[in-house]
């Protein structure tokens, strides 16, 4: 459950609150289902369903899917990455049902998802709107040959209310062992190479020869932890976990 996944969450969240009905349809296989996001999405009271396809091109699949939108008169269709625009768009052809989909970047971290990058940038040509969540990845889909006016911008957006309990930072600051004037940086994410922690851990090396009151927090957790912990390992003060 990453930051794709609350995004989708959070949308539908405020469309159902909007007075829209939202269906969280999770796309799965028999290695993975996406029980947290289906499991979260009931907790928001929202209706879920989902679409096991166990193959690559699974036509009992995309009927199955292209039965579902013809069933509950879908307005409008909302996707958020490769498999599910590939399947959203051949599913939906001639039903005239508008598609946008949400674009969170592309991960060519081998050349299998090099491979689905590319198919993407091609399936994406297709959609109606296609929303970008960055000025770089708007730049990049125009760049692929999408009309610059089926582009949208949209910044991810944050539910300040799940953070609006209140704190004892100072008995924070103890159990971590900060003292109360040290300055904190902090950052949270999941530990994959496009997150760009190790460049964080670098210029901390450097800051910290400097000055000694600087306090670097990373919260998250993937792939890169070891590797990251063992970087951070290097620093004058280090936390392994808590």
């Amino acid at each position: 459950f990453y930051g794709a996944e609350n995004v989708l969450l959070e949308i539908a969240r405020e469309h159902q609150r909007l007075g829209h009905k939202s269906i969280v349809y999770g796309i799965s296989n028999s290695q993975h289902i996406p029980i947290e996001l289906l499991d979260r999405a009931s907790e928001l009271k929202l209706q879920t369903t989902q679409l096991v396809c166990d193959r690559k091109l699974d036509i009992v699949g995309l009927l199955a899917l292209r039965y579902f939108i013809r069933q509950n008169r879908i307005d409008i269709i909302h996707s958020h990455n490769y498999k599910s625009n590939f399947l959203v768009l051949f599913a939906s052809a001639g039903l005239g049902v508008p598609c946008v989909s949400t674009c969170h970047n592309w991960i060519n971290s081998s050349r299998k998802m090099k491979f689905y990058s590319v198919l993407d940038k091609i399936v994406l040509k297709h959609f109606d709107k296609v929303i970008a969540v960055s000025n770089p990845i708007a730049d990049e889909l125009v760049k692929i040959g999408i009309d610059r006016k089926r582009v949208e911008l949209i910044s991810n957006g944050i539910n300040l209310d799940k953070f609006a309990v209140k704190s004892d930072q100072a008995k924070a600051r103890k159990r971590l062992g900060i003292p109360l004037e040290g300055k904190v940086v902090g950052t949270v994410g999941r530990l994959t190479p496009e997150k760009g922690h190790i460049h964080l851990i670098n210029a901390a090396k450097i800051v910290l020869t400097e000055k000694q009151d600087v306090f670097l927090l990373v919260v998250g957790d993937g792939p890169l932890r070891s590797v990251l912990e063992n970087e951070a390992s290097h620093l004058p003060f280090f936390l392994q976990e808590y």
